[in-house]
C-alpha cells in the first residue's frame, strides 16, 4: 500500500530503472498522487523517467486530464529530441577534435545515459569533454572555431574548463575532471584522475562512432564525487544519484573494490559513499550485493540526507523560488554569501567537517574574487 505521494514517486522511479510492475495497488493511487509525483519528478530532474511510466500504464494515464497528459507527452518527446541533438553535436565535436590529433573522453551526461533502460529518457544537460592539460588550449581553439563569439561564456577559460555553445548544445571542455580544495587534497585527486583517465577507457557507441569514457574504476568514483560536490555546494537531485546507481549496476563484478576503497579513503569520502549507498539500495532499488561497502548503520543519516534532497530539488533550485538577487555588486555578493551560509547550516548537521571546509572555501574565495574585481587589472 502506498502511504504518501513521495512513496508513490519512489515506486514510479524504481519501475523506470528496473521495470518491476508488481509494486502497485492501483486502486490506492489517486489523481493527486499522480500530480504530486510529477511535481517531485520535475524538481528532481527525473520527469522523463517517471512520465514514461505513467504514460505507458493506462491505469495511471487514464486518471490524468487530457491537457496534463498532453504536457507529459510533449516533455518526453522534447527530451527525446534534445538527446538526439546532443548526440549529433557530440559526434561533430569528437570528429573535429580527432582531426587535430586530440582524443577526447566523454564525461557524465550522454555517456551515463547509455546505462539507462531508455537512454533518451534521461534528462539532458551539457556535453562534457575531457582533453587534459597538454591539449586543452588547442581544444578550446578548435571548439571555439565551431561556435560564434557570442556563444562563449567568457573569453578566458577557467582553471577547470571552458564553456561555449554550438547551436543549442552547451559544451564544457575540461582540462581537469575536477578541482579540489585544499591544495593538498587536490594533489591527491589529480593523481587519481590522471591514472583513471589514462588507461582502461571504456568505448561507447554513438551511431557507429566509438567515443571513449573513463575507466570503470575511476568512473564509479568520479560520478559519485561529482554529485557529492553538488550536494555540498548547492544541492543535488535524484537524477545524479540514478546515474551512479545504474553505472554501478552495469559494472557489477568489474570494479576493483580494493582500488575503490583506497581511493575513497584517500579522499576522505568513505562515510559519504556509505550514506548515499543506503539511498541507492533502500530507496532506488539497487541490489545490495551490487553496492560496494553497503553499511546499514548509515540508514538513519541517509534518511535525513534524502529529506534534504527532496526539499531542495536538483541543484537546490527549490531554494531559489521567491528570491531575487539584489542589484549592486556588494549587495549581490552579500546576498549570495548569506544564501550559501544558510544552506550550509543544513549540511553542517549532516556532514560537519565537509560543510565547514566548503564554507571556508566560499568565504575566502569570495573575498579574493571581490578584491580582484575591485582592484585587479
Amino acid at each position: 500500500m502506498v502511504n504518501s505521494s513521495s512513496e508513490f514517486f519512489s515506486l514510479l522511479l524504481r519501475r523506470s530503472l528496473w521495470g518491476n510492475k508488481e509494486v502497485f495497488l492501483y486502486s490506492k493511487i489517486s489523481l493527486q498522487d499522480l500530480r504530486d509525483s510529477i511535481s517531485i519528478a520535475k524538481s528532481q530532474s527525473v520527469l522523463g523517467l517517471v512520465a514514461n511510466v505513467i504514460l505507458s500504464d493506462s491505469a495511471f494515464s487514464e486518471k490524468l486530464p487530457v491537457q496534463e497528459s498532453a504536457k507529459l507527452k510533449h516533455f518526453v518527446m522534447s527530451n527525446l529530441s534534445t538527446s538526439q541533438m546532443l548526440n549529433n553535436s557530440l559526434l561533430l565535436i569528437v570528429q573535429e577534435l580527432r582531426k587535430h590529433s586530440i582524443d577526447p573522453v566523454l564525461l557524465k551526461g550522454q555517456g551515463i545515459a547509455k546505462y539507462y533502460p531508455v537512454p533518451e529518457l534521461r534528462q539532458c544537460g551539457d556535453i562534457d569533454i575531457y582533453v587534459g592539460q597538454e591539449k586543452f588550449t588547442k581544444a578550446c581553439e578548435v571548439i571555439g572555431a565551431m561556435s560564434t563569439p557570442e556563444d562563449h561564456q567568457g573569453d578566458i577559460p577557467s582553471l577547470k574548463h571552458f564553456h561555449t555553445r554550438i547551436g543549442n548544445a552547451f559544451i564544457e571542455i575540461h582540462r581537469y575532471t575536477d578541482v579540489y580544495y585544499p591544495k593538498r587534497l587536490n594533489r591527491v585527486y589529480q593523481k587519481i584522475s590522471d591514472d583513471g583517465m589514462s588507461s582502461g577507457l571504456v568505448p561507447l557507441d554513438f551511431s557507429g562512432v566509438s567515443v571513449m569514457s573513463p575507466s570503470v574504476n575511476f568512473n564509479v568514483f568520479f560520478i559519485f564525487n561529482h554529485f557529492w560536490h553538488h550536494f555540498i555546494a548547492d544541492g543535488v537531485g535524484l537524477r545524479q544519484i540514478c546515474d551512479w546507481v545504474l553505472l554501478l549496476h552495469h559494472n557489477y563484478g568489474k570494479i576493483d573494490l580494493q582500488y575503490l576503497e583506497s581511493v575513497l579513503n584517500q579522499m576522505g569520502l568513505m562515510k559519504q559513499w556509505k550514506v548515499f549507498g543506503c539511498i541507492a539500495v533502500d530507496v532506488l532499488g539497487l541490489p545490495r550485493k551490487e553496492m560496494p561497502f553497503y553499511d546499514n548503520q548509515y540508514q538513519k543519516l541517509s534518511v535525513k540526507v534524502l529529506d534534504l534532497i527532496m526539499l531542495e530539488g536538483n541543484f537546490g533550485k527549490e531554494n531559489l523560488k521567491g528570491y531575487k538577487r539584489p542589484e549592486g555588486y556588494v549587495a549581490g555578493k552579500w546576498y549570495s554569501f548569506r544564501k550559501r551560509a544558510k544552506r550550509n547550516l543544513r549540511v553542517l548537521r549532516l556532514f560537519p567537517k565537509d560543510a565547514f571546509r566548503h564554507m571556508r572555501k566560499v568565504f575566502f574565495g569570495g573575498i579574493a574574487v571581490m578584491f580582484n574585481d575591485k582592484f585587479g587589472d
